[in-house]
């Protein structure tokens, strides 16, 4: 894991509700996405604002951060339930992992699930 340039990107179905939030095309719904920076150990926490996807603008609003724990092979967030607005801790995720290349260059690397998304109970 290069620390430069390594970022994890994990989407949050917090209702666990396909139709709200932003769709990903495979009746996941991501109300939250999480953007994780190993460069910077911050992670960002943004919660989706579906309108302004609409019009072509920004999908998620930043609404907080958090620390990143980095290892040499891994990074370790906790994250609030509060700040996620869902109180029992059930939520569907995706997470994707990429690597940036100059500005707006990212190649991704993995994802899990494979396809659609998992969720905790």
């Amino acid at each position: 894991m290069d620390r430069q340039t390594t970022r994890v990107a994990v989407l949050l179905d917090t209702d666990r509700n396909g139709s709200t939030g932003i769709s990903q095309g495979n009746g996941f719904g991501a109300d939250f996405d999480l953007d994780l920076s190993a460069a910077t150990g911050q992670g960002v926490i943004a919660k989706a604002d579906p309108v302004s996807c609409a019009a072509r603008q920004s999908c998620f609003t930043p609404v907080g951060s958090v620390s990143i724990a980095v290892d040499t092979d891994r990074m370790q967030v906790d994250v609030p339930l509060a700040m996620l607005s869902v109180a029992d801790g059930r939520m569907c995720f995706q997470i994707n992992s990429y690597v940036l290349f100059g500005v707006g260059s990212a190649v991704i690397f993995d994802f899990l699930p494979n396809s659609g998304g998992a969720c905790l109970q």
